[in-house]
This record gives C-alpha cells, sequence and structure tokens, in this order.
C-alpha cells in the first residue's frame, strides 16, 4: 500500500481529425467533412474548452456493466471523486493541481476512467483574411475578418454559436454552451449507438490511446433511451485500457493525466443556398459558406505515474 500526492495535468481533446484551418478556409477551400455535423470543416486550437469533472480513477481491469447498467467500479481506484463537479477550463499548458493524495495498494493497473459532465463549453476566435459570414439565422449573425464563439447555446437543430465582426478588439467573447451526447451515433467508423461510443482514439505525447465513451443518467446508469438532453444524460464515462499499463511500486511520486487541445475544435461551414427548414436549420445564401459551429472534437485521456 503506498500514498501517492495526485496531481492532474489536463489537456482536453485529442488533435480533430480534419485539416487545420488557413485565414482562406470557407465552405469551398481548406476544408473537409467533418462527419460529427456533415459540414465542410477545418480544426483550430481553442482558447479554451470548459468541462466539469466529477470523477477519475485507475484500475487493475476494465470496468464492467451491472445488471442495472451502472459501471462496475470494484477493481478500480478514485483519484479524485467530486459529487458536485468540479469545473475546470482547459487550455494548452495549463496544469491543474488537485492536492489530492491517494492510497495505491502496488500492482498493475491497465484501465483508467474519467466521468465528466454531458455538456461543456468552447471558447476560441479565429482571424480570416476575407469577409466571413455567420449563417443567416444565428443568434447573433454578423459578417467579418474575426469570428469567435459568442456565448449562445449550440446544439443539434439549432443556430450557431459563432458570430464575425470586423471588429479585432472585441473584448471578453464568451464560451458557447454545446452538447456531445447527439454526435456518439454519428461518430465515423464507431460501431457506437447514441448512448455507446467504442474505439474513440486520441494522439496525445505521440502515443494513440484508445477508449470507450458512455453516457449515463442522473442514476449514472448507461441511457437506452433516444432522449438526447443533458437533463436524461447529463453524465459522460470514459474508459481507456492504458496502452502503457501503470505499475505502482515504491518510486512513483505522482499520477498525471494528459490531453492536449491542439486543432481539437471543428469549425463548421454551411453551403451556399442552404434553407431553413433542413435537419439542422441551416440558412445561408452567401458565396462560399456561412460559418455555423465551434464543435469539440471529443473526449480523450492519458494516464501516466512518474
Amino acid at each position: 500500500m503506498r500514498a501517492i500526492p495526485f496531481i492532474l495535468l489536463m489537456l482536453f481533446a485529442a488533435k480533430a481529425h480534419g485539416l487545420e484551418c488557413t485565414t482562406s478556409s470557407s465552405d469551398a477551400s481548406g476544408t473537409a467533412i467533418n462527419p460529427l455535423s456533415g459540414l465542410n470543416s477545418c480544426t483550430v486550437t481553442p482558447e479554451a474548452i470548459n468541462v466539469t469533472l466529477y470523477d477519475v480513477g485507475i484500475c487493475t481491469a476494465a470496468p464492467s456493466v451491472n445488471t442495472n447498467f451502472t459501471l462496475n467500479y470494484s477493481d478500480c481506484v478514485s483519484l479524485y471523486t467530486n459529487n458536485s463537479g468540479q469545473s475546470i477550463a482547459l487550455s494548452n499548458n495549463t496544469k491543474f493541481d488537485l492536492n489530492e493524495e491517494i492510497t495505491l495498494d502496488e500492482g498493475i493497473y491497465t484501465h483508467a476512467y474519467l466521468l465528466v459532465g454531458s455538456t461543456f463549453s468552447v471558447k476560441t476566435k479565429f482571424e480570416f483574411n476575407y469577409t466571413a459570414t455567420t449563417e443567416d439565422n444565428a443568434q447573433n449573425s454578423g459578417s467579418g475578418q474575426y469570428c469567435y464563439t459568442d456565448g449562445s447555446s449550440y446544439a443539434l437543430g439549432h443556430s450557431s454559436n459563432m458570430t464575425c465582426s470586423a471588429d479585432s478588439s472585441l473584448p471578453g467573447y464568451d464560451a458557447s454552451s454545446e452538447y456531445l451526447v447527439e454526435l456518439f451515433a454519428n461518430y465515423p467508423g464507431s460501431g457506437g449507438t447514441n448512448n455507446y461510443y467504442p474505439n474513440a482514439s486520441a494522439t496525445i505525447d505521440g502515443i494513440t490511446e484508445k477508449f470507450d465513451l458512455f453516457t449515463l443518467n442522473s442514476s449514472k446508469a448507461i441511457d437506452g433511451t433516444n432522449t438526447l438532453t443533458p437533463v436524461a444524460r447529463p453524465y459522460i464515462a470514459g474508459v481507456q485500457q492504458l496502452s502503457s499499463p501503470i505499475t505502482i511500486t515504491g518510486s512513483e511520486t505522482n499520477i498525471d493525466t494528459r490531453v492536449s487541445v491542439t486543432n481539437g475544435v471543428f469549425l463548421g461551414f454551411a453551403p451556399n443556398g442552404s434553407s431553413t427548414g433542413g435537419g439542422d436549420d441551416y440558412d445561408c445564401t452567401t458565396v462560399g459558406g456561412c460559418l455555423v459551429d465551434a464543435l469539440w472534437g471529443g473526449l480523450g485521456f492519458r494516464f501516466v505515474a512518474f
């Protein structure tokens, strides 16, 4: 049995699968289809991604599923638990010390898990070399070289969470609320459903980690309904088989959790000619397309003992 100070270094959402945005990116140029949204998109590094952390731990075997569809953590040790949730703003080169000291049995830990809130927010700003335009029915429609998250909420069937302006000095643009659960069933090649997202991957520190994601209801059970709302599904659990198992002996002093936000957000464009009434209610009458949203590329994490 060994007591270990726990330092949590979290940089969320590994590099999204897509083309990196350039100043000339638009629906017609420098973008590729984002399977999560179906839009031509490119990726940017956000200023921050804001998440709520409830639980994080490591395990000597993969958590199983109980008969009531909750996850069985009997082979796991929680490194940090906050039933009310700890809000953290994640950005590159940011370190969070949760000042926890935990006791672990010496041995080999093969899996890790995270429990986070299903709602999150993205804060980003990007400068184009042309006058970009938001979709016509955006809550804060606008045009200009500088496009940023505007504080409005984006979810399936709702309007843009972006606005554009010619003013480069706009102060304190707000993070825009988003909801990850609705994307599960659409992720390419996942074979997933709207409550299960298997074989997700993230490259962190040059190492590709794979993990499964689950949406959980208020009882922290895997939710089997089609109700894609934060009230019905307030939690997302991520379970990872570690690419490098953690061996706890007498020499470790810290356990580290790392993720990267580099190019972790998609900027999506609706095509010219889109009309209100479609599945996502886009409305764009601008040549080159209209900026619609800033979407988080997905949850990824990695654990290291040292």
